[in-house]
């Protein structure tokens, strides 16, 4: 009806619309009466059916009277021009009064005014009819409002009813992901800006603790309350429309989706893993349903469990939501997806993350799983410092949403590719963030107080080795390196290995960064604390009795050099690391008001992590930490004792408690 009206131009088909449109009550039964009859399907219900039919014959009338206008409109225009046109030639005639071309434009302007006015006048006769009709669909309208049950709303029946279910699930997830930002002091420019400065001492800290900790305790219940509300929806859409099967599927989906949000906090959620059964079994193609599906078995099962799940949803189809929920799935467990992989399902997990931010290159979750596969591939590839760098960058582009960084897991991760980078004050930074956003959970607090405290005692070493507050021994050591790291000794060629051929360089000599075409030799004073899982920490000291920390990545459990060791590196890579007395004095702070308020979990053992020996009390005798580190990737080009030790202490990096999903 619409394509028809839509024509003005064509008037024979205007005049068959303005015959129909003269009997106001053919278009009811005209419309019920030319439905197909379905003879293998159970007749539908009655009320649908009605509340179709009646929507229909109010837009199919709206959509005609506004064409019609549009019609009349246009003509009434074209009258005044033709009257324009007219009064010009009257002005010629009156010069001209015998002029026969005058004669005849005069003759065809006033023919096209009379075909122009009786239009005008079947357009006015076509209108009243289209008003009156709209005038019998209203009242249509208003007799269908007592088939409404009491207990349904009738914005539930119409069109609109799926719609408004789900706006209302996404908005469910929105405030999910940002419910500390919406209820607390915090905001998305506290947590993006240098915390130094947001926060300081002289800031109650006990206070904005107590007001996340309780905000985050009444998430459940106010969760709980606002699910209640979407199921109340949900059933008002099961009961009051006649859906079909990928509708009900469809529901039911949105129904799960509201129910995952109670896993975290619920006892018994076999209710969700029924409903999205049941949305599958109805649309076994409903990729998104076999999605949460997955996200439900991560949660309470494992990876495991999920990965057939997410398998499944990606042999059906790629949306948008699919490609992040799997990018978040498969790299949960860096321990599965690392530990013995062959570089294949690091590049599927790298395809899913760059394919979920060409799919939606404003959603901070896409970003934030590219972060995620990028720092996984940097993980198993021992040049993976490109990978490393483009994950920082896909991290810096997700903290651009403040979806994404009022979740402390983002935080927890983004602090763990910084401190892979040895970028100590951003990871710092980033682990308060999230001990901030999560008093509760210990890891981002453990890992940012077991970092410190390394990083002084390295801090410690390199500038105290030497003098008169190490032990004899340690200095006897330092004399002995030092004397067989002499240049003058025939030994330095031998100790250099197969890299004698490169320009040999002193700790001091050594630029920042990057030094290709050059090698560097030290003897191993000392073992260092360790800051994570991921390295082997060493102290050196060369020829000249500088003192640099030795960093090795991807280094075996139990293997490594020995005290005493002389080791050469070629092409060395200086970094200088820095952390200032603020950001320390925070942390500690942060750290000393948590457990003086008990917000810290009962599963904590201080054993396991170590380094906690720093109380509130010290803070004024820490300063800020200043030192160079030697980063080496991979142990496989190290030469010790003048051999290479090619790969046998190499091993992929595992880091532990790496989390990547929300609550």
């Amino acid at each position: 009806m619409r394509s028809v009206v839509r024509n003005p131009q064509n008037p024979a088909l205007l005049t068959t619309v303005s015959a129909h449109l003269a009997s106001p009550e053919i278009f009811f039964p005209t419309f019920c009466e030319t439905k197909p009859i379905q003879t293998s399907l159970p007749p539908p219900s009655k009320l649908p059916s009605i509340l179709s039919i009646a929507q229909l014959q109010l837009d199919s009338t709206s959509s005609l009277l506004s064409q019609l206008l549009l019609d009349l409109e246009h003509h009434v225009a074209n009258l005044v021009h033709l009257e324009s046109h007219q009064h010009q030639l009257l002005q010629l005639y009156s010069t001209q009064p015998n002029n026969p071309t005058l004669d005849d434009e005069l003759t065809r302007l006033r023919n096209e005014w009379n075909a122009c006015v009786v239009r005008c006048v079947d357009l006015e006769y076509c209108i009243d009819i289209a008003v009156a009709t709209l005038k019998h669909s209203l009242d249509l309208a208003i007799l269908l409002t007592p088939l409404f049950s009491s207990s349904e709303e009738l914005s539930m029946c119409d069109r609109g009813g799926m719609e408004e279910l789900e706006a209302t699930v996404d908005e469910l997830l929105r405030l999910r992901d940002t419910w500390i930002l919406k209820n607390t002091r915090l905001s998305f420019e506290n947590l993006t800006e240098d915390p130094e400065k947001v926060f300081s001492l002289e800031s109650d800290l006990i206070s904005l603790i107590r007001e996340v900790v309780q905000i985050s305790e009444e998430k459940a219940e106010k969760m709980a309350t606002r699910v209640s509300h979407v199921l109340d929806l949900v059933a008002k859409v099961l009961h009051s429309h006649d859906l079909s099967t990928a509708q009900k599927a469809r529901t039911l989906l949105l129904k799960g989706k509201a129910l995952t949000l109670t896993v975290p906090f619920a006892q018994d959620t076999e209710e969700v893993k029924s409903t999205l059964r049941k949305a599958i079994k109805l649309d076994s193609n409903l990729s998104d349903a076999w999605c949460e599906l997955g996200e439900y078995e991560w949660m309470t099962s494992g990876p495991e469990s999920a990965l057939p799940l997410l398998q499944t949803a990606f042999k059906l189809d790629l949306p948008k939501e699919t490609i992040v929920r799997q990018n978040f799935l498969t790299s949960a467990e860096f321990s599965n997806f690392v530990e013995g992989c062959d570089d294949g399902g690091v590049a599927v997990s790298l395809r899913f993350a760059h394919a979920a931010v060409r799919e939606r290159p404003d959603s901070g979750q896409a970003w934030e799983c590219l972060g995620n596969a990028l720092f996984t591939a940097s993980l198993v590839d021992a040049e993976g410092g490109g990978f490393l760098s483009r994950s920082l960058v896909a991290f810096a582009q997700a903290a651009k949403y403040p979806e994404v960084v009022g979740q402390p897991h983002f935080h927890f991760n983004r602090a763990a590719a910084m401190h892979y980078a040895d970028n100590f004050s951003g990871a710092l930074a980033h682990w308060f963030r999230a001990a901030l956003l999560d008093p509760a959970w210990p890891a981002p607090r453990i890992n940012a107080i077991r970092c410190l405290n390394a990083l002084r005692k390295m801090h410690t070493a390199v500038h105290a080795t030497g003098t008169n507050t190490t032990t004899k021994t340690t200095r006897k050591r330092v004399a002995s390196l030092i004397s067989t790291l002499s240049p003058s000794t025939n030994s330095m060629n031998r100790l250099l290995g197969p890299y004698h051929s490169l320009r040999y360089q002193t700790f001091a000599e050594l630029a920042e960064g990057s030094n290709p075409g050059v090698v560097c030799c030290g003897g191993i004073v000392a073992s260092l604390p360790a800051d994570s899982e991921l390295t082997l920490n060493l102290l050196l000291v060369d020829a000249k009795g500088a003192f640099l920390v030795l960093r090795i990545f991807q280094i075996g459990k139990g293997s490594g050099p020995s005290t005493k060791d002389v080791i050469a590196i070629p092409d060395p890579i200086v970094e200088h690391c820095t952390v200032s007395t603020g950001l320390i004095h925070l942390l500690h702070a942060f750290d000393a008001c948590v457990r003086a308020e008990g917000a810290e979990s009962a599963e904590e053992e201080d054993d396991e992590f170590g380094g906690r020996d720093t109380k509130i009390k010290e803070l004024d005798q820490l300063e800020s930490l200043d030192f160079l580190i030697l980063r080496v990737s991979s142990p496989q080009i190290l030469c010790v004792n003048g051999s290479r030790v090619g790969r046998a202490w190499t091993a992929a990096a595992v880091p532990k408690n790496v989390f990547f999903a929300s609550t």
